[in-house]
């Protein structure tokens, strides 16, 4: 049933492949792409939600998360490359016999690395722009990591597991749609399922944490306490509960 979108993802899992090997520049450069992009949006996150957070109003988090959807419609749309949809990518590429475990485990390690990278880099410009200078204690972006890196490390990496479930289907559903508009509307609308029930994106993470860093000083150290189990919930959700499961359901018989 899922025929044309499991050749899509040979395909462009082949294509990925040998961008990593051939060119890895290119690759490390749209993996960087992909985290600063996601960094992006989550600024205008925070602002949008910010005036919602200083008034108390119930409304702060379904704000916060309204627009997250556009992140991934860069992503796809800008072929960039992202560490948590290359967890469910990777996994029916390979349970295919198109791609082996070690070049899974290549692309999923330099794809992580250059998120951060661009994630950093874009925290470094944005601090530089001065546009979280001197905020308060009380602001909307203190709130948001503070409740990231106080939740227990269970919890996170579940919550991780349900996040990349949802982003992976938003990578995955469109793949048979033709329909450019219909395709942008699934992203945006199943993104929103994903952000608005607080789960845990270790991407878009590296962008919040590498921001307050550059904003406030946030400890290093105390990040890892969440991007730890959060990349492997994430690992967990896209491979198991989307790769997996595509993977077994159209396996050759």
């Amino acid at each position: 049933m899922e025929a044309k979108s499991i050749e899509y993802i040979e395909h462009i899992t082949e294509n990925k492949k040998n961008m990593l090997k051939q060119t890895p520049l290119d690759y490390f450069l749209r993996a960087s792409f992909a985290g600063a992009l996601l960094a992006f949006v989550f600024v205008m996150c925070i602002k949008f939600a910010q005036p919602f957070h200083a008034a108390g109003s119930e409304a702060t988090y379904f704000v916060y998360s309204l627009f997250f959807g556009i992140a991934l419609i860069l992503v796809i749309f800008g072929n960039a490359e992202l560490f948590t949809s290359n967890t469910m990518y990777f996994t029916i590429s390979t349970m295919r016999k198109k791609t082996t475990i070690g070049d899974t485990l290549k692309i999923w390690t330099a794809c992580y690395i250059g998120n951060f990278i661009g994630a950093i880099l874009f925290a470094v410009i944005f601090y530089y722009a001065g546009i979280f200078a001197n905020i308060p204690d009380n602001h909307f972006l203190h709130s948001v990591v503070n409740g990231k890196l106080s939740a227990d490390t269970i919890q996170l990496f579940f919550r991780a597991i349900l996040c990349n479930w949802i982003v992976c289907l938003a990578c995955f559903l469109p793949t048979r749609m033709q329909s450019e508009s219909a395709k942008i509307i699934t992203i945006f609308l199943t993104v929103l399922v994903f952000f608005s029930s607080g789960y845990e994106h270790s991407v878009a993470n590296m962008g919040l944490f590498s921001i307050a860093f550059f904003t406030y000083g946030l400890d290093v150290t105390s990040t890892l306490h969440n991007l730890v189990p959060v990349t492997l919930g994430n690992i967990v959700g896209g491979m198991v509960f989307v790769g997996m499961f595509y993977g077994y359901l159209n396996r050759k018989k």
